[in-house]
């Protein structure tokens, strides 16, 4: 598997705990699906749970090159927590299409807290060997083995290496 994108974040624990008191249900129905709500609220300090929570959908949203909006909305992540207490991140809606279509495979986050800030990291993984299409004088060319940041770039030597293997095809062809 390749790197897509690598993400971090960090809250202050009280930024969050005065959003819930600002603007309660509203605020909370906003970003936190009802398993995040149902988990947080059952823990001796929910605030501080919620706060991980938003930095890991913070962090996830970075590692995806997508930020909150269109391709990924808050409630399109859940922040869950498998049997042995590790979390795991789970896409629904517009941000698993999203997944789908840019072959990610894997997202890999990590969580933690202390009295007043909370963080979080997220590696979102692709599967190797994917295959993009970049547009070489007015057609589309189909290149093997190159994985573009999410932003669609493609580093330099990816590139010269990809337009260098298709000029010895042409070159080959000629001859």
């Amino acid at each position: 598997m390749n790197i897509f994108g690598i993400g971090i974040d960090v809250v202050e624990v009280e930024r969050i705990a005065s959003s819930m008191a600002e603007f309660g249900e509203r605020f909370a129905r906003k970003v936190f699906t009802e398993g995040e709500r149902a988990y947080c609220e059952s823990q001796k300090n929910p605030s501080i749970h919620y706060a991980a929570r938003f930095a890991a959908k913070e962090a996830v949203a970075k590692a995806m090159g997508t930020g909150i909006g269109k391709d990924l909305a808050w409630l399109d992540m859940e922040i869950r927590r498998r049997p042995s207490g590790e979390p795991e991140v789970f896409l629904s809606g517009d941000g698993a299409k999203f997944a789908k279509e840019n072959n990610i495979k894997e997202i890999k986050i990590s969580l933690t807290h202390a009295q007043h800030y909370a963080a979080a990291n997220a590696i979102v993984l692709v599967e190797e060997d994917k295959i993009i299409l970049i547009p070489v004088k007015g057609s589309l060319k189909k290149l093997k083995g190159i994985v573009p940041a999410p932003d669609g770039a493609i580093s330099l030597d990816d590139m010269t290496n990809a337009v260098e293997d298709e000029a010895a095809k042409r070159m080959l062809k000629l001859s």
